[in-house]
């Protein structure tokens, strides 16, 4: 079976450009650009993901979470900046804790409108919301 996480991090840099470029319109309905700052670096990373907007609120889906990093910033509510549909936002993220309601809610929104990506879903997943204003 094709790992998509992998696939997609090594399509990370093209995937970055086209949100950033003319020709957004191809994938900004589904994808936008995080930027984190490092725990202990203090670098910033920017981080292409998929969303899902709910209201005023963005929930990205880490799949494979173990393999990442970035997420682990907002086990606390903290301060995030998003780069999405063309122009920056920010926001306040949290970790969303498993087990709970609006965990298991994104989970059951998430496979009703993409049923393919179950087997990315299984297991290994964090969610993250964002909310504006």
């Amino acid at each position: 079976m094709i790992d998509l996480d992998r696939v997609a991090s090594r399509l990370n840099g093209a995937i970055v450009w086209l949100l950033r470029s003319p020709l957004r319109g191809l994938a900004d309905r589904g994808l936008l650009l995080v930027t984190v700052t490092g725990r202990r670096t203090g670098r910033r990373y920017t981080i292409p993901v998929g969303y899902l907007r709910a209201g005023e609120r963005v929930v990205v889906l880490v799949s494979k979470a173990s393999r990442k990093q970035w997420w682990r910033n907002y086990r606390e509510p903290a301060p995030i900046e998003l780069w999405m549909r063309g122009a920056v936002r920010h926001g306040v993220a949290r970790v969303v804790p498993r087990g709970s309601r609006a965990f298991e809610e994104g989970i059951a929104t998430i496979l009703r409108r993409l049923p393919w990506m179950r087997h990315q879903l299984a297991g290994d997943v964090e969610m993250v919301e964002i909310a504006f204003g």
